[in-house]
């Protein structure tokens, strides 16, 4: 009997395994040419977001009569009547460093909102190679598993839904293990997922985020159309061009759960979601939803800020009815995320009457320890 591979080589193979699986699903020439604007993003969407976070930034600051000066490599000063405040993109002075590494550690997280009586998703968490556990965590709660890092990343890398077999894990826990050193398997949730903001105990914002889907023309395969929806957003720019439709795991276990795969040509008007986690979404796709959150979902968002110790914190929510609790609703915390992302509160379908948050949020910054402006 030969000697067992190292959990190196297992973790290489399956990392091996899902590219060819990606070649396979896909086609070599797509795959590509995806890398290739993938590549080009890499700097279109980033100066696309610098640009609006600036913008944000800078409306808020005009609206407190205070004054926005860009330092450089993204930091921006903001004074007023002879003080200062000091912040990066999305990172503020509210929370301390030492807050912002716990909320990061999605399993620590689950723990403590437990502790609070915040409902959170039923999870497991382990390293990439443990998966026997895995597996008899699927099989006990009975349905479809999220599996995600445990700590760190965010934008939806190294996410993958609708995972319900061996197979399945094996192939996330590879592509997860170039992201983080241990997994965490969730119960997937039914219900839309809401992005509740809270700042200081109050929530000032919800948005609720679809998944991302294309429409079918009845000609192109779902390859196609994610690679022309991929052009139209780095054409067009601004919030449109923050995020690339990526094929990854994610979508491949999407597709298939509708019984599609990237190869798939829907038929004309047919909408398809090609993948489950939201962050690569539109902005059409996002609407202001605060009027929809009930006082007890609220109550439960501030409660997982409270419990995490953010003050400013994006709470987000998996719910099927959000007018009922959490509970009541079989919903649950997805997470709690500090230096949370300002702009999805601005990137929505109807940008004009969005919740103007950060005009909250600067307001409370200089507030709190504000400093002499720089010579």
């Amino acid at each position: 009997m030969g000697a067992m591979p190292s959990p190196w080589t297992k973790t290489r193979l399956t990392r091996l395994r899902i590219r060819a699986r990606l070649l396979f699903a896909a086609g070599p020439y797509f795959v590509a040419r995806h890398r290739s604007a993938l590549a080009r993003h890499a700097e279109v969407g980033g100066a696309a977001r610098r640009t609006l976070l600036e913008g944000i930034w800078r409306e808020a600051a005009d609206e407190l009569g205070a004054t926005l000066t860009d330092v450089g490599n993204g930091f921006l000063e903001v004074t007023r009547n002879g003080r200062a405040t000091l912040l990066q993109r999305d990172t503020t002075p509210l929370d301390d460093p030492v807050t912002l590494a716990l909320a990061a550690d999605k399993a620590l997280v689950h723990r403590l909102l437990s502790e609070a009586s915040v409902p959170a998703p039923e999870h497991l968490e382990l390293l990439p190679d443990d998966w026997g556990q895995a597996i008899g965590f699927t099989e006990r709660v009975g349905g479809l598993v999220v599996v995600k890092p445990a700590r760190g990343t965010g934008a939806g890398w190294g996410v993958a839904c609708h995972v319900r077999t061996a197979q399945d894990l094996a192939r996330a826990a590879g592509d997860i293990s170039r992201y983080a050193d241990r997994i965490l398997v969730e119960r997937q949730l039914p219900g839309d997922v809401f992005r509740i903001l809270v700042l200081d105990g109050v929530v000032i914002d919800a948005v609720r985020r679809r998944p991302p889907s294309v429409t079918g023309d009845g000609r192109r395969s779902i390859v196609r159309l994610i690679e022309a929806e991929n052009g139209r957003r780095l054409a067009r720019g601004g919030p449109d061009a923050l995020a690339l439709l990526r094929i990854d795991l994610d979508c491949l276990l999407t597709l298939r759960s509708a019984g599609l795969t990237p190869r798939s040509v829907p038929d004309a008007g047919q909408v398809v979601q090609v993948k489950t986690g939201t962050s690569e979404n539109r902005p059409e796709d996002n609407w202001s939803a605060l009027d929809l959150v009930g006082p007890e979902v609220r109550a439960e968002a501030v409660a997982a800020a409270g419990a995490v110790g953010l003050r400013l914190a994006g709470v987000d929510v998996a719910t099927q009815d959000p007018g009922r609790s959490l509970a009541a609703s079989a919903g649950a915390v997805l997470e709690v995320n500090g230096t949370p992302g300002i702009h999805h509160h601005y990137r929505v379908a109807d940008p004009e009457h969005a919740t103007r948050v950060a005009t909250q949020v600067l307001q409370r910054m200089l507030e709190s320890g504000m400093q002499a402006p720089r010579p």
